[in-house]
């Protein structure tokens, strides 16, 4: 008897491991309010979290600096991530789903700063600050402007703030995000565009 409740114990178990798929292993980096670890703001991997959970599938999200992100993402240490935009490299070795967000980056600068720009090249020997590993795309490289890599979007805006650089590249949304929680400083220290000067679609 004991025997025979063992194998069906086993049997049991296999046919839950069978029905159960495997967590998924997703990397992404700290971009409030998009990705974040859990308990902080990352509606975007909420989003896809809950859109996995539709289908029983079950995923957790390693938080890595910008900079390691790609060699991260691209080392088959991870079966993909949540949120991610395309570039040649990425596209070269991963499969992307359909967009589910878009990013519209625009310009922030001090105070009183002339944000108006309408495009990448009026930015032409400005000093812009960029996060180092984000896939901003070509025409970041041919406009003439000059970039200076963060390591975070929190580090473009004290390079700004420390006059290090002119201007800094953010999504209107981490922007509302910022103006929202420190409604007082932002409203005091910076001076925020309204034309989106690049579009990267989520994947």
């Amino acid at each position: 008897c004991g025997a025979a409740a063992l194998i069906v114990s086993w049997v049991v178990m296999a046919t839950l491991s069978a029905q159960t798929p495997p967590q998924l292993s997703l990397v992404s980096t700290s971009w409030a309010p998009f990705t974040n670890a859990p308990g902080q703001p990352r509606f975007a991997l909420d989003l896809v979290e809950a859109a996995l959970g539709r289908i029983k599938r079950s995923s957790r999200t390693t938080i890595v600096p910008p900079a390691q992100f790609t060699e991260a993402l691209l080392s088959g240490k991870f079966d993909g991530s949540a949120a991610a935009w395309k570039d040649a490299e990425r596209e070269r070795e991963l499969l992307f789903s359909e967009p589910y967000l878009e990013n519209r980056l625009v310009l922030v600068g001090r105070f009183g700063a002339d944000v108006s720009a309408k495009t990448l090249a009026d930015l032409k020997g400005r000093r812009v600050a960029i996060v180092e590993g984000y896939a901003y795309g070509d025409a970041v490289e041919k406009s003439g402007a000059v970039f200076v890599r963060a390591a975070s979007e929190e580090e473009s805006l004290s390079l700004l703030l420390k006059l290090a650089v002119d201007f800094t590249l953010m999504d209107d949304l981490v922007i509302e995000f910022i103006v929202r929680n420190y409604p007082k400083e932002s409203a005091t220290r910076l001076q925020i565009g309204s034309t989106p000067l690049i579009t990267r679609e989520l994947y």
